[in-house]
C-alpha cells in the first residue's frame, strides 16, 4: 500500500518514527511533516510566505508549514502523479478526542486528506497514566500495521469524488499500553480546557497569552471516544470533515486483529 505519513508533533517526533519503522518494511511510504512542532494548528493553510521542503532521503521530508499544508504538498506536488492510497496523521503524543478535533493538527491533515477523496486516518495516544510526559506508541502502531486495509474501508469515499455526500476520516485513540482489550466504535465527547490566561501591560500596550495547563473536563456517555480509551480499548470514531460523528459503519470491532 502506498502511505503519506504526517504529524503535528513535528519531522522525527517519536510517534511518527514508530510508525515509519513499523510501515516501511512492508509498505511503500513517504513522509512529509512539518519541520517544528504545529500543534493545535488545525486546518491552518499557510499563504503569506514560501515554505521550504527538506529532504531527508528515502522519501522523508521535512516542510516549514503546518499539517494540512504537509499534504496538500504532497499530494499537489511531490506525489501528484501517484497519490497515496492511504494518509495516516500521527501517532500524537496525546488523546484527540471529543472537541479536540477542532484544533488538532493531527486531525487536520487526516481531514485534509479526506476531503481530498484520499482515506486519513488520525493516530492518538495518551501519556502513561504513572509517567506525565511519556508516551508508549509501540501497541497502536502494531494496531494500524495489521488494521490498514479496515481503516482505509472506514473511509467510504476512497479514491473517489465526493457525490453529494461529505466524506469524512477516522480517529483513532487509545492508552499509552503495552495492549488493548478490544476496539469500539464511538461517539464524541465534550471536552471543556478552562485554560489559563495571562493578562499584562507593557508600554501601554495590553498583551494576553494562554498558557494552557487549566484542568479538562470530559463529558460523555459509556460509549464516547473519552470512555473507550479510558477503560483500555482502541476508540474509533467517524468524523466528518466540519465536526461531528459519523454514522456508525456496517463492519463489526470484531473484524480488526489486536
Amino acid at each position: 500500500m502506498k502511505i503519506l505519513l504526517t504529524n503535528d508533533d513535528g519531522f522525527g517526533a517519536p510517534g511518527l518514527e514508530k510508525l515509519y519503522e513499523v510501515l516501511s518494511p512492508l509498505h511503500d511510504v513517504t513522509v512529509v511533516a512539518p519541520s517544528s512542532n504545529r500543534s493545535g494548528y488545525s486546518a491552518r493553510i499557510t499563504m503569506e510566505r514560501s515554505m521550504e521542503l527538506i529532504s531527508y532521503g528515502n522519501d522523508r521530508y521535512a516542510l516549514d508549514g503546518s499539517p494540512v499544508d504537509c499534504v496538500i504538498a504532497a499530494f499537489r506536488g511531490l506525489m501528484k502523479d501517484c497519490l497515496p492510497d492511504l494518509v495516516i496523521s500521527g501517532i500524537n503524543s496525546g488523546y484527540n478526542l471529543g472537541t479536540d478535533i477542532m484544533y488538532s493538527g493531527t486531525c487536520g491533515a487526516a481531514r485534509q486528506s479526506a476531503v481530498n477523496g484520499i482515506p486519513g486516518v488520525a493516530l492518538s495516544v495518551a501519556e502513561k497514566k504513572e509517567s506525565s510526559g511519556v508516551y508508549q506508541f509501540d501497541a497502536m502502531a502494531g494496531f494500524a500495521l495489521k488494521n490498514l486495509q479496515q481503516l482505509k474501508e472506514l473511509c467510504s469515499f476512497s479514491g473517489k469524488k465526493c457525490s453529494g455526500e461529505l466524506p469524512y476520516f477516522v480517529n483513532v485513540n487509545g492508552a499509552s499500553s503495552d495492549a488493548y482489550k478490544g476496539v469500539s466504535f464511538t461517539s464524541l465527547c465534550y471536552r471543556k480546557y478552562n485554560d489559563n490566561v495571562v493578562s499584562e501591560v507593557k508600554d501601554g500596550r495590553r498583551f494576553f497569552t494562554i498558557t494552557g495547563g487549566g484542568s479538562i473536563e470530559t463529558q460523555g456517555d459509556g460509549n464516547s471516544d473519552f470512555a473507550a480509551a479510558e477503560n483500555g480499548f482502541i476508540s474509533v470514531s467517524l468524523v466528518y470533515p466540519g465536526g461531528g460523528c459519523a454514522r456508525q459503519p456496517e463492519s463489526c470491532a470484531a473484524d480488526f486483529i489486536l
